[in-house]
């Protein structure tokens, strides 16, 4: 399927380990993992890993306001540019703590 094929990908290109030792599968939070289509037409899937079960509510509240699109226009000036910036993947560039990282399992 797609959704193995995206998740061979992410192993062979290093972004995603396999585990097998006994003791870190038991204690490994296994989280729901979701294939979205890219556009309605593609043929694309994009792996979604959802951490909202386990890893949301132990995480601080940390209040703040995302900027929209009025923010955005009120900041630009004459002769300003725009850019469509593709983040799909942006997330696998971010580290995790080594302690951290069994808390963002999944199983396939």
């Amino acid at each position: 399927t797609q959704t193995t094929e995206v998740i061979q990908r992410l192993v062979t290109t290093g972004k995603v380990a396999r585990v097998t030792d006994p003791k870190e599968i038991e204690e490994l939070v296994v989280n729901p993992l979701a294939a979205i289509p890219k556009d309605p037409q593609a043929t694309a899937v994009r792996v979604v890993l959802d951490p909202s079960r386990w890893i949301n509510p132990v995480l601080p509240h940390l209040p703040m306001v995302l900027p929209g699109v009025d923010d955005a226009i009120a900041l630009m000036t004459k002769g300003a540019y725009l850019a469509k910036v593709d983040l799909s993947e942006a997330f696998l560039h971010i580290r995790v703590r080594p302690e951290d990282q069994r808390l963002l399992g999944f199983k396939w």
